[in-house]
């Protein structure tokens, strides 16, 4: 199970962890794991694993807390993953951690998932022995993760097969996820005009022209950026740069973007509740961030009770959409 020790690569901002390891000692430790964990720091990625923590009936609060600060939680299920309580009590957790954001990556290590899923073989009896000896509660819990674990996306080593060439494929599946892969980047909240070389992650949710009202002269390409704690941005791109960077923004896609500038909000309407916006600049860099990460919403809306927006009235500040359903109709 888990050494306390990481790789010689800085703690990001949010999180201390990039990989939390979990998996069965005695089926992987010395083998397919320890061979992960060295192929991973070896390429900058910060680990825990847990195998120096002192054995008991109990999960230690240290796991807890490991498994909270980690961007990423890799399960690999072994044919006696089910018999340890403790591995079970960290996948609870680790799903628990997937609701908020953490990206988790299960390994089938030569077992089919389905025998994961539906608690077959080794894992169901591993279960039956634990109903005889643990609440009936959490061994439900147990199985319930375990269920929803096996239906999550993953890798399928199957023996046999070269272990360093699966390895490799772990970690282009995990490579989006981890700042380390693309460089550190900024949050949204974090922006102010009092740094230079800023860098973030972020989706694209609005994507609009902007004319001129008066000759219809166009101006600029502008945007709403969206990132992984649900802050957003506006975004602008003027006319003479905007040829550099149409072709290569589309709605919904995750990017990094650095180079640019950000400066304090200049429309007489606000897009979003942020005191700034970017500017991007003919040198700003724009690069795809691979697949879609689920912990970067696709969506954000600020919702306000109705009675408050009579305090919005004759104000030029936020653009305010009214959702609801319409009880009557009349003249003015």
């Amino acid at each position: 199970m888990a050494s306390l020790r990481g790789s010689s690569s800085s703690f990001t901002q949010r999180c201390k962890y990039d990989v939390f390891l979990c998996f069965r000692g005695e089926d992987t430790r010395s083998g397919f794991v320890s061979n992960l964990d060295g192929f991973l720091c070896g390429r900058g990625v910060n680990t825990f694993m847990d195998e120096k923590l002192p054995i008991g009936e109990e999960i230690p609060a240290e796991l807890l807390e490991a498994i909270e600060s980690s961007r990423i939680s890799i399960v690999v299920f072994s044919k006696n993953y089910a018999s340890s309580t403790w591995c079970l009590d960290e996948l609870v957790k680790i799903l628990e951690c997937r609701k908020k954001g953490q990206f988790v990556l299960p390994i089938f290590y030569e077992i089919n998932p389905s025998v994961v899923r539906k608690q077959k073989r080794k894992f169901g009896k591993a279960l039956l022995k634990h109903e005889q000896k643990s609440n009936m509660i959490k061994v439900q819990i147990w199985r319930v993760a375990l269920k929803e674990a096996g239906n999550l996306c993953g890798r399928h080593y199957k023996k046999g097969n070269p272990q360093y060439q699966f390895i490799e494929e772990i970690f282009e599946a995990i490579s989006p996820f981890v700042g380390k892969m693309k460089g550190d980047y900024g949050l949204l909240h974090e922006l102010n005009g009092n740094k230079e070389n800023w860098k973030i992650k972020a989706r694209v949710t609005r994507l609009w022209d902007v004319y001129n009202l008066k000759n219809k002269d166009f101006m600029s390409l502008d945007m709403v950026l969206l990132d992984e704690q649900g802050n957003h941005i506006h975004a602008r791109i003027k006319d003479a740069f905007v040829h550099q960077f149409r072709e290569s923004l589309q709605v919904g896609n995750i990017y990094y973007i650095k180079n640019f500038g950000v400066i304090p909000y200049q429309n007489d309407y606000k897009i979003v509740t942020n005191e700034h916006m970017i500017k991007f600049y003919a040198t700003t860099i724009v690069e795809p961030a691979g697949l879609d990460h689920p912990s970067i919403p696709k969506y954000k809306f600020e919702f306000v009770p109705f009675e408050h927006l009579s305090g919005r009235c004759d104000k030029n500040v936020h653009l305010t959409d009214v959702i609801g359903r319409v009880s009557t109709i009349s003249r003015l």
